[in-house]
């Protein structure tokens, strides 16, 4: 375990990550349209679609930023153990389940998004593993 499984497991969440920048494309496109069959302005921030696409996209950027270098971290210090490697793909998962529940329900305004939860709060059980994994390797087993 070690620089392979991350590089396969940051490939993995790249797919996932251009997966949602395809979505949000896609999306922003097919309002553009329908705006403009309809002659009315178009004002991406008052479309609900992609609010969504957006709030999607911006979600797992936000994200990323916590899991890739705690990723690269232990894998450069050869400590990507499996319970890491194995966190770090349950990770991508429920990132891949959270692209297609936000597809699918949408981001509620109120921020009770009680279904994006069947993935959100397990990706976070999976950053909190790496994070502890981390922070032991970097200040406590020195």
């Amino acid at each position: 375990m070690g620089l392979f499984d991350a590089t396969r497991i940051t490939v993995a969440f790249t797919v996932v990550y251009s997966t949602a920048l395809f979505l949000q494309i896609v999306t922003k496109q097919r309002v553009i349209i329908q705006h403009k069959n309809s002659n009315k302005p178009f004002d991406r921030y008052t479309s609900p679609s992609l609010r969504h696409v957006d709030r999607l996209v911006g979600n797992l950027m936000e994200w990323a930023l916590v899991f890739l270098p705690l990723l690269w971290c232990l894998a450069v210090c050869d400590r990507l153990d499996t319970v890491a490697v194995r966190s770090s793909w349950m990770y991508v998962f429920c990132r891949a389940v959270y692209v297609i529940l936000v597809m699918v329900h949408g981001v509620a305004s109120s921020g009770r998004n009680k279904m994006l939860w069947i993935s959100t709060l397990p990706a976070y059980g999976c950053l909190m593993v790496l994070m502890v994994k981390a922070v032991s390797l970097l200040w406590v087993e020195p």
